[in-house]
Parts: C-alpha cells; structure tokens; sequence
C-alpha cells in the first residue's frame, strides 16, 4: 500500500471524554488547524444531547463557523432520528452512527439494545442517503466489552451484514476500551470482509499500548481508512477507563517509515496538537512531540513537550528565564544548571525544572536529561528557514487582516507606525528597546486583525528567537527607515482591503531582514571555527 486515508477524530472522540469543556471558538481553531495540516476528513462534532455529552454542546455553532476548503469532509456523529435532523440543517458531509455489539454496553452508550440499535441505523440511513449524506457506521466494542467481556466475530459479522444491507456506506472496527492485539484485528477484519464488500475502517484505542501494532495490522489485513485523533487525546465517556484514541501524529510517523503516504503536514499537525494540549491544560498523550521527529524535522522548530503543567513559582522562573535568554543574560550555549537556578531564584528544583521544560517545548533550550538545559544556539540555516516560515506566516496574516480589519484595529495600527517613524526620524537617536516593543506590537496587530486563533501562538515561536527580537541593533540607520516605510505601505495595503498588496507587502518586509540575521549568524560561525 503506498497511500493511506486517515480520519481525524480529535475534535469529537477526542474532546468528548476530557474533563475541559472547550468553548465553540477554541473548537472552530482546532478544526481549523487539522484542515490545515491536510486532513480531508475530519470528524468535527456530535448531534447527541448535550446533556449526556456536556463538551460536544454546540455543534450547530462549531458547524456554522468551521472553514470549508475545497476536498475536506466533515462527519458528526448521529445516534438517532432527531441527531439527523439537526445534522441535516448543519452541512455536514456524512454522518457516523454507532451500533455496540453488546447489549450491556449499548444500553450504557444509547440506551438500547443491540438490536435496536441496528433496526434504528436502518431508518436512519435511509433518511440520511435522501438527504444526500455519506452514511458510515462504527462497530462499538468490536473487539472485546467491558462489561460483558468477550465478544465473538459472529456477532460482529452479524451487525455488519444487516447494517451494510440496509445501506450503510462504510463499516468501521472500533476496539473502543483498546483490547485487542494483531491476531485479534486480522481476524476480525477477514470475517467481516466475507460478508461486506463494504468500505472497511479501523478505530483504535491504546489502553493497552497495543493501538499502533493493530493499525499496521490492520493496513496488511487490507483496511484503507484508520481512525485517528491528534495528541492521542480522548476516550468513550461511558467505557470504564477507556484511554485516548492512538494519535494521528504516532501514527503518521509509523507509516511515513514504513513508506506509506498520508498528504498530512506533519509540522502543521504538531502545531494543532500543541494547540489543542493547550487549551486542555494537560499534556497530550502522544509520544512524538515529545520525542520529535526521527530525522529531526528540518530547522528543529517543531520541539516536543507541549504544555506543561506547571505552578505559581514555574510561571514565574519561567517568566525570569525567558527574559534574560531574550535579553542576551543567557547567552546562546550557556547552561542552566537547576540547583543553580534554583538557588539563584530561592525556589525548588521543580519548577526549574518545569519551566525549563516549557523553554524546551518552544525551542529556546535544548534539556539536557537530569543536568538542566543549555540555550539553544541558533546556526543561519536555521536563521533562514525562520524567515522563510516568518514570511509565510505573516504573508498570509496581512491578506486575511487586509479583508478583516476593523477601523479601531487601523487606529491602533497607524499609533504604532507613527511612533515607530517619530523614533527613527533624522537627527534622531533610536531608542532600540522601544523601536523592538513598538514593531512586536506592529506585528501582533496584524497577526490578531487575521482572525486567525492559531497565529499569534504559531507566530510568537518565531518572532521571539532572541536574535530575531533583536533585529534592529543589527541595522544602520538608513535600514531602519526603509522598515519604517515598509510599515506605512503595509498599513496603507491593510487600509486600503487589498490582501494581495498587504501579503507582498509584509513578505519582502520580513524577508528584506533576512540577510542581515544570517549574514551575522554566518559570520559568528566562521569565528568559531577560526583558530
């Protein structure tokens, strides 16, 4: 097999069973990201009461804001009559119905029984297909019910056959408490496939660190389609001590190496996974934004580590550390010992420690396991891919501001370029702390007009490698004023709603200061290489 397609199934099974009721805002951004990323088929939310799923409140809403790029299908899933007809009215592109292959754990999930369950998919998959809808159904407990135990093939054999026969379009294998093994999975996958020509999808849980194994499994038993969930988050709320989802980005990195293709942006799905650890305030299950890619990803901007939970005194040595590495106390390559920091800060090790995890996950230190971190040393290849991304970034930034703007947004805008010009007039000498505050806040501005949630956090990576931030102590005087002008016609472009003008515009803006960071970065290494 040299393609795979994967469902992305974070912005519902992955939420559903976190104790973080995320807002419909953050939601959209999530989704937002995993479009971005390249997956086409997202499962972006659920049509049961909120009150027996409270974070899967607002599906009307999420579907109502959710972006709509050409190849991307959305899925929500439906559970009975009045689940299709609020999905009807939403736009989603297919939905996804659940049958349980137990009776125990049905009635739990869907307050029927198995049988049930089957009669109503088959009225609702009729409705459905009139209304236009791909129809796809997941097998509960496929492989094993925690309240029953054991579950056959036959029985699932059997839901297959009656529910593909009624019309459903795709059958998914879902291993909901994660029990089962690569025996299990080929099995399985074989009997179903003698009673279903049946498009075939596997849903895998890790409980029992078994997720990945079965996936490849899966994949030589011939399935085509695998469920997966960005950070590995997730978890069905009605299964006793049923763990996350296997995560779309462990799972990517095993089949890159095993040579098949996904058409996922594995930097762009790290960034939404970062996003989402966020906002549920712990850390994600996934192993690769821990361990990071292997070869490195070039540029090494994408680190592991994520949010990490941390405390009053972390937020604080954190607060003091990125400062002095911003500020030139720590130098690029010094290293930070903890019980040094510690004793220098009059706190504990632990939260040194998390704060210089934290450090780590943005990229501003290296850890080093057990002796504390050492301040990343930025080489000019690196200086050069920063720009390069910076440029794409804020390039798609000032367009979409350029249509987005808000007239408060341009007074706030034309306060900064006019302060910017006043302070590096002629006869002028720059104050280059203020010229660096006032062309961060310039830059934010415009990331924040975006309207794009992911940007500033995307962004603040790159604009604050304390060599970038100190961009203007590298430039003479007429250089600077050239950058002020940059940030009049850029102004003018955003004011004027040509995102075309404003995306040129910022573009060579951020890429005219690209030979000067690297020119000086090259220059430090043949220094150190000289004797």
């Amino acid at each position: 097999m040299s393609t795979l397609e994967i469902v992305e199934v974070g912005p519902r099974d992955g939420l559903q069973n976190e104790d973080a009721v995320l807002d419909v805002t953050a939601r959209v951004a999530y989704i937002e990201a995993l479009a971005a990323a390249g997956l086409r088929r997202i499962e972006a939310v659920s049509f049961v009461h909120p009150a027996r799923v409270p974070q899967m409140a607002g599906a009307e809403a999420v579907m109502a804001a959710v972006p709509r790029p050409d190849g991307v299908r959305y899925s929500g899933l439906v559970l009975n009559r009045r689940g299709l007809e609020r999905a009807v009215t939403t736009g989603v592109d297919e939905i996804n119905m659940v049958v349980v292959a137990t009776d125990t754990f049905s009635a739990k999930n869907q307050g029927m029984t198995t049988a049930e369950a089957i009669r109503a998919t088959a009225g609702i998959a009729a409705a459905a297909r009139d209304a236009g809808l791909l129809v796809t159904l997941t097998v509960g407990a496929a492989f094993g019910c925690p309240f029953e135990g054991e579950v056959r093939p036959e029985r699932v054999t059997d839901i297959v056959r009656q529910c593909t026969e009624a019309g459903v379009n795709e059958v998914a294998l879902a291993d909901t408490i994660g029990v089962a093994v690569p025996r299990d999975v080929r099995t399985l996958a074989g009997a179903v496939r003698s009673v279903t020509g049946a498009p075939l999808r596997c849903h895998f849980h890790n409980t029992r660190n078994t997720g990945y194994a079965n996936a490849l499994a899966a994949i030589e038993a011939g399935v085509t389609v695998l469920d997966a969930s960005s950070g590995g988050i997730g978890g069905c709320p009605f299964a006793p001590a049923a763990t996350g989802n296997i995560a779309t980005e462990d799972l990517l990195y095993a089949l890159g190496r095993s040579g098949i293709g996904t058409g996922i942006d594995m930097a762009a799905l790290l960034a939404a996974s970062a996003f989402v650890e966020q906002r549920l305030g712990h850390a994600n299950p996934a192993l690769l934004g821990r361990a990071g890619m292997f070869p490195a990803l070039r540029s090494s901007l994408v680190s592991g580590g994520g949010v990490v939970p941390r405390s009053g005194s972390a937020d604080r040595v954190y607060d003091t550390l990125r400062q002095g590495i911003l500020d030139g106390t720590y130098a690029q390559g010094a290293r930070l010992g903890e019980a040094d920091l510690a004793d220098s800060l009059g706190v504990s090790r632990t939260p040194v420690r998390e704060a210089l995890r934290r450090l780590g996950s943005e990229g501003l230190l290296a850890t080093l396991p057990n002796k504390g971190a050492r301040v990343r040393t930025w080489t000019a290849g690196e200086l050069g891919d920063i720009f390069d991304l910076r440029a794409l970034l804020e390039g798609h930034a000032a367009a979409r501001a350029a249509t987005r703007v808000t007239e408060a947004d341009l007074g706030f805008m034309n306060d900064l370029v006019s302060r910017m010009e006043a302070a590096t007039g002629e006869g002028v000498s720059p104050d280059i702390d203020l010229i660096t505050e006032l062309n961060g806040a310039f830059h934010g501005a415009i990331v924040t007009a975006s309207g794009n949630s992911l940007l500033p956090e995307l962004m603040n990576s790159l604009i604050h490698v304390p060599v970038v931030s100190h961009t203007y102590r590298l430039y003479s005087a007429a250089r600077m004023r050239q950058s002020m002008r940059q940030h009049r016609e850029l102004l003018d472009a955003v004011t004027a709603g040509d995102p075309a003008w404003a995306e040129a515009v910022m573009r060579v803006h951020v890429l005219s200061a690209r030979p000067v960071l690297v020119g000086a970065a090259n220059g430090a290494e043949r220094a150190a290489r000289e004797p």
